[in-house]
C-alpha cells in the first residue's frame, strides 16, 4: 500500500478525538498533507508517553508508608514517583494528599484529618504536623524496655485436679 493511501486510510478511521488531536499538533499544516510516517511517529510518541505516565500514577497511588519508614523518606519516595506522573500545577497537592492517605499510623492520620485546613496547608506543613504528632504519641506511649518485652510463661499445669479426674 502506498504511503498516501495509508495516510488517507488512517485519517479516515482514527475517530474524532484523535483526528482533532492531530489537527492541533500539526497546525498550521493541513493534516491531509502531512506524511504518514510523521503522523505515526507523533501518535506512537503520544500514546506510549501517556501509557507510561498512567503506569507511574498507578505506582504513585499504590505507595504506602512502610513499617518503620520515617516521614522524610516516605515524602522523598512520593516526590520521586510524582516527577514522572505529569501532575502539572497540582503536583504538590497530590503529594500532600497522598502522603496523608498512605500513612501507616492511623492515629496520626486521624489527627491530621481533624486539624486539616484545605487548601492552606502545604506539604511541608502536613509533614511537620505528622512528625509532631508522632513525637507526642511516642512520648505518651514510650516503647517498653527489653525486659518488659521478654514475657515468660510457665508451663500450664493440668487444670483438672487429681481428685476430679475421671478414669
Amino acid at each position: 500500500m502506498k504511503e498516501q493511501q495509508k495516510q488517507r486510510t488512517l485519517l479516515h478511521h482514527v475517530g474524532c478525538e484523535t483526528f482533532s488531536l492531530l489537527q492541533t499538533y500539526f497546525h498550521p499544516e493541513h493534516l491531509w498533507s502531512v506524511a504518514y510516517k510523521r503522523i505515526i511517529a507523533y501518535l506512537n510518541g503520544y500514546y506510549i508517553r501517556r501509557k507510561a505516565y498512567m503506569l507511574k500514577r498507578k505506582q504513585f497511588y499504590a505507595l504506602k508508608q512502610r513499617e518503620r519508614e520515617d516521614f522524610k523518606s516516605y515524602v522523598i519516595e512520593l516526590k520521586n514517583l510524582a516527577k514522572t506522573c505529569d501532575f502539572g500545577k497540582e503536583q504538590e497537592y497530590r503529594i500532600r494528599d497522598h502522603f496523608v492517605l498512605g500513612l501507616n499510623n492511623p492515629k496520626v492520620q486521624h489527627d491530621i484529618f481533624k486539624s486539616y485546613i484545605y487548601p492552606l496547608q502545604s506539604l511541608d506543613d502536613v509533614v511537620d504536623s505528622a512528625m509532631a504528632l508522632e513525637t507526642t504519641e511516642s512520648e505518651d506511649n514510650p516503647e517498653p524496655s527489653e525486659s518488659v518485652l521478654k514475657v515468660t510463661r510457665e508451663p500450664e499445669r493440668n487444670r483438672i485436679s487429681e481428685e476430679n479426674r475421671v478414669i
